[in-house]
């Protein structure tokens, strides 16, 4: 057996004196990669070299999405079957997002899906995820009426169909403590522990109402329809130079939910609900030849994506 020191008083980022209990952090799937939070500095990435014996320090994982909501990542589980996909949740009492992260750091994130308008607001601003073992089922639990640590919703999202369902716990269950959380592979059943201000434990079968589950109300078969966008502005071969607009036209049949820009393949902004256009300028980038891509998402979750290929030309903006 090999046993090796990750954190001490030297290497523990800001000199943290409170860093992650085992059971808040999580290996990847091929055991490579780890996290640990560090007390008022943040939440870092760790490989670990089972040859070597190794443990590095990779860098801290985003504090924030790119529209500037605070990320929580205790619990925060990787995917089963990817071992560079990481998953957190927005931590916020009126926003519920599921984020994905893609590694090596910087992260590449993604907007998988907006439960605020399916989550009632209020309660704690921490909420739990979990995935499937196949990866297919997202579940979380959410505060809308209580404090830290206690749930009274479980939503359950579909990544391959888009459905997603929220179930409202039973009032017997709601206010006590829910300790963890364990899913079945198709998502449709969850063990929960509970405990009450006694120090009771318990446990409880769930029957999440997930796509899979049979309910008196049958979930909508789901839209197949793509969003169709199309860039505007800039021209396909323009030579821009300064600030310019940026404008996408975007149609659905149900409506466009959300819209991620990325320049030259890296994520610049997402929103929810989408704008078709802002102002960008263009000296922040080299001269050269430069791409535009907006991916549009529907309620659905099906997805479509426009390019615009253009060259920025800008004199000398260095001052004397």
């Amino acid at each position: 057996m090999t046993v090796v020191r990750v954190t001490d008083p030297a290497t523990a980022p800001g000199g943290a004196t409170g860093n992650s209990s085992a059971s808040d952090s999580m290996f990847n799937a091929d055991s490579t990669l780890f996290y640990l939070h560090h007390r008022n500095v943040g939440t870092f990435l760790y490989s670990a070299d089972r040859g070597t014996g190794q443990v590095t320090q990779l860098g801290q994982l985003p504090a924030t999405t790119p529209n500037g909501d605070a990320l929580a990542y205790d619990g925060a589980p990787w995917d089963p079957t990817k071992p560079n996909a990481l998953y957190a949740i927005v931590m916020d009492t009126t926003r519920r997002e599921l984020w994905q992260l893609m590694l090596p750091l910087p992260a590449a994130m993604t907007l998988l899906h907006d439960f605020s308008n399916e989550v009632p607001t209020g309660g704690s601003p921490s909420s739990r995820v979990q995935v499937s073992p196949d990866g297919r089922y997202f579940v979380i639990a959410a505060s809308t009426t209580v404090g830290l640590g206690t749930y009274d919703h479980v939503a359950v999202w579909d990544r391959q169909t888009g459905a997603s369902q929220v179930l409202q716990l039973p009032s017997w269950i709601r206010g006590l403590m829910l300790r963890s959380m364990v899913f079945d592979s198709s998502g449709a059943y969850a063990l929960l522990e509970t405990i009450d201000s006694s120090g009771r434990t318990d446990l409880v079968l769930v029957l999440v109402p997930s796509a899979t589950t049979t309910t008196s109300t049958p979930f909508p078969s789901p839209n197949a329809t793509p969003p169709s966008l199309s860039f505007s502005s800039p021209a396909a071969g323009a030579t821009v130079a300064g600030p310019i607009t940026v404008t996408v036209s975007m149609m659905d049949n149900i409506g466009v939910t959300r819209v991620q820009y990325y320049l030259d393949g890296a994520l610049v902004t997402v929103y929810s609900p989408p704008v078709g256009s802002f102002t960008w300028d263009s000296v922040i980038v080299g001269n050269g030849s430069h791409t535009w891509t907006a991916v549009a998402y529907d309620a659905a979750g099906n997805t479509a994506q426009a390019t615009v290929t253009f060259t920025v030309q800008n004199g000398d903006t260095t001052p004397p």
